[in-house]
């Protein structure tokens, strides 16, 4: 798909916001239930997790025009890496990583 909007002249940027944990984003989750937002079970998160993680670098990354890869895990993301027509850019090594390592 994203190959068939780029011949049509459309240009895919990404913005991925990143948790480093599954129990953070379970967390996530219950807390947003209590605010009155929509409840996701625990088993999709704990399955979703690893897989979203090795779908942005295997079959997404591969494929945009420009990127950006955020920690999410504090009160505002912050900037892990970014990319722009395969230039890469990585701002926090470590938290690249860790990413990474997420799903490998």
């Amino acid at each position: 798909m994203f190959r068939k909007l780029q011949a049509q002249g459309y240009r895919i940027h990404l913005f991925y916001l990143w948790l480093p944990s599954i129990q953070l984003a379970i967390q996530r989750v219950r807390d947003r239930v209590q605010r009155g937002g929509h409840s996701v079970p625990e088993e999709d998160i704990r399955r979703r997790f690893g897989r979203g993680l090795k779908n942005l670098f295997l079959d997404y990354l591969p494929l945009l025009d420009d990127w950006t890869l955020l920690d999410n895990s504090g009160k505002r993301p912050q900037m892990i890496a970014s990319a722009n027509e395969g230039h890469i850019q990585i701002i926090a090594s470590d938290l690249f990583h860790q990413t990474k390592e997420g799903w490998e």
